[in-house]
C-alpha cells in the first residue's frame, strides 16, 4: 500500500478518532456538559500534541502523555475539577490498554507472537488495526454509558 495512504489512514482513523473519543470521554465520564466550541478546539489541540507524541515516542508512552495533556487542557480549557478529570482520564487509559492488549493477544494467539508483533506493532496497518480496533471497543463501551445517563437523566427530570 502507498505509505501516504497508509499515514492518512492511520492520522484519520487511529490518532483523530481517538482523541474526539479521549476528549467526549472527559466529559461523559466527569459528567459535563459539552460546549462545542471549546470541545472542538481541545480536540484540535489534542491532536497535534499526540501527533508530535508519536512521532517522538514509543508505541505505550505516546498514549499516557496525550492522556496528560488531555488533563491538563480539560482542567484548564473545560474548568473540569482535577480529581474529575483524573478519573476519567484514568479509566480511559485502563480501558485502552486493556483493549490494546486484548488486540495484540488475539492476534498473538492466531498468527503466533512473533509475526503479530512484526505486523500489529511494526507496520503502519498494524497499528491503524490495534488503533481501529481499540478505540471501536471504546465507543461500544461508551455507547451503553452514554444511554444510561441519558435514561437516567429523563427520568430525574420526569
Amino acid at each position: 500500500m502507498n505509505p501516504i495512504l497508509e499515514e492518512l489512514i492511520l492520522f484519520i482513523f487511529a490518532y483523530l478518532f481517538q482523541c474526539l473519543i479521549y476528549v467526549y470521554s472527559i466529559h461523559l465520564f466527569s459528567n459535563h456538559k459539552i460546549k462545542w466550541k471549546p470541545f472542538w478546539a481541545c480536540v484540535a489541540i489534542i491532536f497535534v500534541l499526540t501527533y508530535i507524541s508519536r512521532l517522538l515516542l514509543t508505541i505505550v508512552n505516546h498514549t499516557l502523555f496525550s492522556l496528560i495533556f488531555l488533563i491538563v487542557i480539560s482542567i484548564i480549557f473545560f474548568k473540569i475539577p482535577a480529581e474529575k478529570v483524573i478519573k476519567s482520564a484514568l479509566l480511559i487509559a485502563i480501558l485502552t490498554f486493556i483493549y490494546e492488549g486484548a488486540i495484540i493477544m488475539i492476534s498473538s494467539a492466531f498468527m503466533g507472537f512473533e509475526k503479530a508483533k512484526l505486523f500489529l506493532l511494526d507496520t503502519y496497518i498494524g497499528q491503524a488495526i490495534v488503533g481501529i480496533l481499540s478505540n471501536i471497543f471504546l465507543v461500544m463501551t461508551l455507547l451503553p454509558i452514554y444511554i444510561y445517563k441519558k435514561k437516567k437523566a429523563l427520568r430525574k427530570g420526569e
